[in-house]
Parts: C-alpha cells; structure tokens; sequence
C-alpha cells in the first residue's frame, strides 16, 4: 500500500468494483478519457486491470472512502510506464490527484527503478495539464490519437 497526507492507495482488487462503476459511468470524469462506457465494458476492463501490477485505488483517509483510481501501465509506445489516473469529480480540486501523483512516481522511481515516466493527456483538458506541469512532467511532444489532440508529458529520474 502506498499513502501521501490525505490518501492511501490500495491494490486494485475485485472489491473495487463500485469504484470502476462510478468512474466509468461518469460523464465528467470520462469527458477527456473517450467518454462513458457500458457496464459490459466496464467488466471487460476491470478485468484487465485485476491483471496488471501497478493498479491502485485511491481512498481518502479520514472518511476511508474511494475517490479513485491511479496505475502505471505500458504506454502505447512500449517503452516506457504512463502515469494515469482517474478521480471522481466530488474529489477533485482538494490536492489528491497531485499527492497520489507524487507518491506513484516516487515508486516508479524508487522501487521500480525506472529512468522515465510518461503520461498523455488532451491538450484540452486544462486541468490534468496544469497536474502534470505540477509535479514536474514537461510536454515532450503533441500526437494525434484517439481522435483528439494529446500532449504527451515526462519525467525523468533526477
């Protein structure tokens, strides 16, 4: 389990599947992630994900509640691992994503011992780039994909 002041990170596991519910379905949080998905979807994700070794839910500390998901995964590229995340609207602007940003690229860095990280967002979404530039990513260059203009952001290890 990773945690930062605010949140712990837990494992993603099949009793997270309100979460992926929730995030799925949301048009908010969905909004620059290719829109919402249906519930025979989700379950094909979800599975996915329980898979994959660096998948985290978030929860906030004081309430123990979920408020979202984070993970390090294979970027389209294949060579590097792409930060991304998700939170549920009623959670953003309280610093969380940026905290569980933080601590996942920390591990990367510390545990992993990867040299790079890398995450790609719209260029349209103005608050995941402002995240990004926070915790030190800069834009390495601008693709198209996903039908959408995407910046492609990265941190090196210092």
């Amino acid at each position: 389990m990773l945690a930062t002041k605010n949140c712990k990170l837990v494992s993603l596991d099949a009793t997270h599947d309100a979460l992926i519910h929730a995030l799925y379905t949301n048009d908010k949080v969905r909004a620059y992630l290719g829109g919402t998905r249906t519930k025979s979807q989700i379950q094909v994700i979800y599975a996915e994900f329980l898979t994959m070794p660096y998948y985290w839910a978030v929860y906030e500390k004081q309430t123990n509640t979920a408020c979202g998901l984070i993970c390090l995964d294979q970027h389209h590229d294949g060579e590097y691992y792409e930060l991304s995340y998700q939170f549920l609207p009623e959670w953003w602007g309280k610093g969380y994503a940026k905290q569980c940003a933080l601590a996942v690229l920390h591990y990367a860095f510390e545990q992993l011992k990867v040299d790079k990280i890398i995450a790609e967002t719209q260029c349209a979404n103005r608050a995941s780039c402002r995240l990004l530039e926070s915790i030190g990513m800069t834009i390495d260059k601008q693709v198209e994909r996903f039908g959408a203009q995407q910046y492609i952001y990265s941190k090196t290890k210092l």
